[in-house]
């Protein structure tokens, strides 16, 4: 563990210590023994597919979201708070008989002088009826910003990002893992301030598409656990030194 404890929810956030950045994005697979690169493991399952990002309806949310921690933050420590998002629906899927559900988890984050990394783990899961095909999984690291268009800082299920892992054929009720690493240099992420204090909001984005149904997209807000039980997110001061964080916070955007 390297300096602060985390957890999410569009966060409340302070500030926390850590150690240096590793290297460049490196998608490590978590498989059965000599997986191909950047698949892991495949197992049956049948759980419940967790929140789906909804699309446009979120990026006004998220818009009115970034503009209150910036009023707050003059009075109080910055905190970032769940959109509230309307449950109509989820990523757009072409037919019910094929549907993919990702389960992002992020694992360590490590800052630099010139960038910060995430190591992330992925569980995509197919809880339809059909087997899903030419799977790819697209991710990258942004953050949260205050002078940026939400959807510059937010996955877009129309916006293709880098892709980090493929997987030929997904049967019905398989799943399969990845792990990886996704690179920010600081020189490129919106940084907010309390006060005269700089802090940095990951985002981690995913979009993911399959032969069969619509590309769907996923943005997860990066931080570490709240401080005396809170559930809320602390973000990252970039007033400290080099570091690494770990375990970390995290809060799906559905």
């Amino acid at each position: 563990m390297a300096t602060p404890d985390a957890r999410p929810e569009v966060p409340d956030f302070e500030a926390d210590s850590g150690e240096a950045a590793p290297p460049p994005d490196t998608p490590a697979v978590a498989a059965t023994p000599n997986p191909a690169p950047g698949v892991a493991t495949v197992e049956e399952e049948g759980t419940p597919a967790w929140w789906l990002f909804t699309g446009l309806g979120l990026l006004a949310v998220l818009a009115i979201g970034i503009a209150w921690w910036l009023r707050r933050s003059r009075a109080v420590p910055l905190r970032i708070e769940p959109p509230v998002v309307r449950k109509d629906g989820g990523a757009a899927i072409a037919s019910p008989r094929a549907t993919l559900t990702l389960r992002p988890e992020a694992i360590r984050l490590s800052r630099s002088v010139m960038a910060a990394t995430l190591s992330y783990r992925l569980t995509v899961l197919n809880r339809g009826a059909e087997a899903l095909t030419n799977v790819v999984i697209e991710a990258d690291l942004g953050s949260a910003s205050g002078d940026r268009p939400v959807e510059e800082q937010v996955a877009m299920a129309a916006t293709a990002l880098e892709p980090r892992h493929t997987m030929p054929r997904l049967s019905p009720g398989q799943s399969a893992r990845f792990e990886g690493r996704v690179q920010l240099q600081l020189s490129q992420a919106g940084i907010l301030r309390q006060g005269n204090t700089p802090l940095l909001v990951p985002l981690l984005r995913l979009r993911a598409t399959a032969e069969g149904i619509d590309p769907q997209a996923q943005t997860v807000v990066v931080g570490q656990q709240g401080t005396g039980g809170s559930s809320r997110l602390q973000p990252f001061r970039l007033d400290e030194g080099p570091r690494g964080y770990e375990p970390l916070a995290q809060r799906v955007l559905d």
